[in-house]
């Protein structure tokens, strides 16, 4: 096989079939289901930080208002209340963290998964142009050894004529 690439722009390729196109066909759809996979959850990881940092703002404004309320008056059943209400805060952001974590590694493998998606694909791609680089190589040997034979033949046929040729000429001049 020669190293020169030869572009599949010289050479009929409409004969080329790549015998793992419909593996290729299914990676590729394979690859848009895990993208949009991806996509929902991406959309739920932002919807899990959006709603981490509304409990978190929550908490803060909270935590504001309680300790204006304990600068007024100290009442310990308020106090109480106040303290009951920031703990279940704070159970509930924690909640959300280990959702939010959740969601994170699902959306880091969903990547991964896409991006061994992509590598199968790519693999796959460079075996068809591989398969077709061989495939106009021999496409174009083919083309050659006729064309060397057409010339062969031609060159046979102009050698014939040219020793009737002088054959005729040799009679003429012994007659």
């Amino acid at each position: 096989m020669s190293t020169t690439k030869v572009h599949s722009s010289q050479v009929d390729a409409r004969g080329f079939k790549h015998e793992l196109e419909p593996l290729q066909r299914k990676y590729e759809w394979q690859l848009a289901a895990l993208e949009a996979h991806l996509a929902r959850f991406q959309q739920a990881f932002l919807q899990s930080k959006e709603a981490l940092e509304a409990l978190r703002t929550q908490r803060q404004q909270h935590l504001q208002w309680a300790q204006g309320l304990a600068q007024q008056r100290f009442d310990p059943q308020s106090h109480q209340r106040v303290l009951a209400c920031l703990l279940q805060l704070d159970e509930r952001i924690q909640c959300a963290e280990r959702v939010l974590h959740e969601r994170l590694l699902q959306k880091q493998k969903c990547q991964a998964e896409c991006n061994e998606q992509r590598q199968k694909i790519e693999a796959l791609e460079t075996h068809r142009d591989s398969a077709l680089q061989a495939f106009v190589e021999e496409r174009l040997r083919l083309q050659f050894s006729q064309q060397d034979r057409d010339w062969m033949a031609h060159r046979s046929a102009q050698t014939s004529r040219a020793a009737l040729s002088e054959a005729a000429l040799l009679s003429e001049t012994q007659a």
